[in-house]
């Protein structure tokens, strides 16, 4: 594994803005409401009820809004984030009344269940968006950070009195997550979207196909050992063992992200995980049942890295191929909380046998490292996924070169041959044509920032090759560029060219 200099990570965390990580807030509270925090008085069957609501509401939410998005080709209207949080403060309400203070009936838990599930598609759908546009680099560091975040968040909440907590988890957080959610979103522009035809859809389900079943093979276990008596009484996300192996997740994915040189796709790290997580599955049943807990935290750690590559993977794969987020994170999300939901029935449906035998709870748990071997096998044959979930130095070394970018034409920017390939007659020493074109872009009135951007948009760098030089996103380049431009009177990166070409030959 190769390792690269602290300079790349430095420059990436310091151009992080704070609302950029809001993502931990919602993360933090459908911690609280999925745990959590409920005391000894929660009727089973309206508990039961309001997680399969959830679970149930979720894909389904999640599929019907990728579908008309894809249907539509066009993203979601970013005033939805008022509607998420507005679903979200309404869902968690209903949930402390009804199990906090103990005065709803399944009812109220069934519609706190549906209005949860709506508001966490909506939250992961638009901040996927912003996820995309906002550029590779950025959005593979955001992502685990912010998880590792809401964590931290999760267990402070924790420490507060119960009404507190409530006035917490019900008024402030959802404000906040809303409020940073469309701030983020207005600092974006989305870049032109390609529609999906069948070709492309049969392309796109070739090269994440693979990171999407590691993600759901893993989930599915995980819900189903979960939901087993072994497991069950911790509580899912609220024991600490889960907690630890989702913070564990995020530390590592940021850390593979930041300082990983190499670029890598899920199914190299399933591959890793996979002996650690059957081994551990052996833990219980050759010691017992008191290491338990420590495979609740490693199947945690399991999903939750593979379903964090996973969101960096989509994220990526749209902006370099133009793809709409959403939909295109729909169709890969969908399998994977389909098999939660399945996987969490299926060991509801086991428990009444499990309950009192162990032997059974073996069995159950050799059928899973069966499982998991399964799918590795499947995932490992034929060719490698073409789908990565980081990016590796030799790629931003390309990117420098004036490679190829996904939506380099935004906002009538094109793909060009630099000034170097196009003499028109113009000779003179490098030294005076650089002189000559520092000197024609201070006379445009350019700030600093603008000059760089500029000057590498004449040498015919892509969105994502600057981006890359410069440690800063994708759209504050286009930003930068959509001023030049207008500073410059012209309307496109070719018309700029040939202005600063006619300068050079006066």
């Amino acid at each position: 594994m190769r390792i690269v200099s602290a300079s790349r990570a430095k420059k990436l965390i310091q151009g992080m803005r704070l609302h950029h990580l809001g993502f931990c807030l919602f993360w933090a509270v459908t911690f609280v409401a999925l745990s959590g925090f409920r005391g000894g008085a929660v009727a089973g069957g309206s508990w039961h009820a309001y997680l399969a609501f959830e679970q149930i509401a979720l894909p389904v939410a999640v599929g019907a809004l990728a579908g008309w998005c894809m249907w539509s080709r066009a993203p979601l209207p970013f005033r939805s984030a008022l509607l998420a949080g507005s679903l979200l403060s309404g869902g968690v309400l209903l949930y402390f009344f009804s199990f906090q203070l103990d005065r709803g009936d399944i009812v109220l838990a069934c519609m706190a269940g549906a209005l949860l599930g709506c508001s966490c598609a909506l939250f992961f759908l638009l901040w996927q968006t912003f996820f995309a546009t906002e550029g590779q680099q950025h959005a593979m560091v955001y992502i685990p950070v912010s998880a590792a975040l809401s964590v931290i968040l999760y267990l402070l909440i924790g420490l507060l009195p119960t009404p507190m907590l409530a006035l917490v988890s019900i008024a402030v957080l959802p404000f906040m997550a809303t409020y940073t959610l469309e701030k983020s979103l207005s600092e974006v522009e989305m870049y032109p979207i390609e529609p999906f035809d069948r070709t492309s859809l049969r392309s796109t389900v070739r090269d994440l196909w693979r990171p999407v079943f590691c993600a759901s093979a893993i989930g599915f276990m995980w819900k189903l050992v979960s939901n087993l008596p072994l497991l069950a009484s911790m509580d899912g996300y609220g024991s600490y063992a889960t907690l630890l192996g989702f913070g564990a997740a995020a530390l590592l994915v940021a850390f593979l992200e930041l300082f990983l040189s190499r670029g890598f796709a899920i199914l190299q790290v399933y591959q890793v995980l996979f002996p650690l997580i059957t081994g551990v599955f052996l833990l219980p049943v050759f010691f017992g049942e008191r290491y338990a807990a420590l495979l609740s935290g490693m199947l945690m750690l399991g999903f939750e890295v593979v379903n964090l590559l996973l969101i960096i993977t989509c994220a990526v794969y749209s902006a370099r191929h133009a793809r709409c987020p959403i939909a295109l994170y729909g169709l890969c999300i969908v399998p994977v909380l389909t098999s939660l939901a399945l996987g969490g029935s299926l060991g509801s449906m086991l428990s009444p046998l499990a309950a009192f035998d162990f032997a059974f709870v073996v069995n159950v748990l050799f059928v899973c490292i069966y499982l998991l071997s399964f799918a590795l096998l499947l995932a490992s044959r034929g060719r490698a996924s073409e789908a990565p979930a980081s990016i590796a130095d030799e790629e931003l070394a390309a990117f420098s070169g004036g490679g190829t970018d996904a939506y380099a034409g935004s906002s009538g920017l094109s793909t060009v041959n630099g000034p170097e390939t196009m003499n028109g007659g113009f000779e003179a020493t490098r030294f005076d044509r650089e002189a000559a074109t520092d000197r024609f872009l201070r006379e445009g009135g350019l700030s600093t920032r603008e000059m760089e951007v500029a000057g590498l948009l004449l040498r015919g760098h892509t969105m994502a090759a600057i981006a890359c030089k410069l440690f800063i996103s994708e759209n504050t380049v286009r930003g930068h560029a959509k001023s030049i431009y207008r500073k410059f009177g012209v309307h496109s990166r070719q018309e700029l060219v040939d202005r600063h070409e006619e300068a050079l030959s006066e």
